[in-house]
């Protein structure tokens, strides 16, 4: 047991917290690696790749792992990654793209859940911020995207939380600018200033490629995916996205 927490200690310090389990660490290598790996395309070629850049994991663990990667279907017998596998691993790195096309309204929800209803509360919270809501005030949350607000009412109804939550549209929230209102709720030049720091760094080749893919999915998942219209000038969000997609397609074995 010590064993198996060490090795996903170091998946998680590897990866920045993009992945946790082994079978998932050998299907983001695979997604990167894609069809640049050299030589005739068999599963020991695969686990000789492997075994070369994760070294820290022993190479029975990672028959292992192989194995079970093979045998979920999530790589074919040539160790390429079949659609089930890719749909798995896409859905662990879910990428911050730009936002849509804003409508210029903002929806409010406000929400006073009492500790008596504390679940429900949690799982109200945990919604707001999966869909990146963001917190104007205490219990005042905002979103520049209006269509949350029937899934918002439906949450309101599934959980008895009518007297509780309150939702509206406005287009004036406490009379700020809707760059600088973006600015305060979310702090996107702080985040900004992570992305340029990213593009700086990336080409670093002293850097293990999972590390810099780890690093780069950790600052974009803090990503609230704004509409282009509520962005700051200079905004480096799509051009990590580039670099992203740059890495897992051009990366050489």
């Amino acid at each position: 047991m010590p064993q198996k927490k060490t090795i996903r200690e170091n998946i998680q310090k590897l990866t920045k917290g993009a992945v946790n389990t082994l079978t998932d660490l050998i299907l983001l290598e695979l997604l990167m690696v894609g069809d640049f790996l050299t030589g005739p395309r068999t599963l020991s070629g695969v686990f000789y790749h492997l075994q070369k850049n994760l070294q820290f994991v022993e190479e029975r663990r990672l028959k292992t792992a192989l194995s079970n990667t093979r045998a979920k279907g999530w790589i074919d017998y040539h160790g390429l990654l079949t659609e089930l596998g890719k749909t798995k691993i896409n859905s662990k790195i879910k990428l911050a793209r730009l936002g849509e096309k804003w409508s210029g309204a903002w929806l409010i929800v406000v929400f006073d859940i009492p500790e008596k209803q504390r679940r429900a509360r949690n799982i109200f919270r945990l919604y707001l911020k999966a869909k990146k809501f963001g917190k104007f005030q205490e219990s005042v949350w905002i979103s520049p995207y209006p269509r949350y607000r029937s899934e918002v009412e439906s949450m309101r109804n599934q959980y008895r939380l009518k007297p509780f939550v309150f939702t509206f549209l406005t287009k004036n929230v406490g009379g700020l600018n809707p760059k600088q209102l973006a600015e305060n709720v979310w702090r996107l030049s702080a985040l900004n200033k992570k992305y340029h720091e990213y593009i700086q760094e990336y080409t670093n080749t002293k850097v293990h490629p999972l590390e810099r893919i780890g690093l780069l999915l950790a600052i974009m998942r803090e990503d609230p995916r704004l509409p282009k219209e509520l962005l700051p000038q200079g905004w480096k969000g799509e051009e990590v996205l580039q670099i992203y997609r740059h890495i897992l397609k051009r990366r050489p074995s």
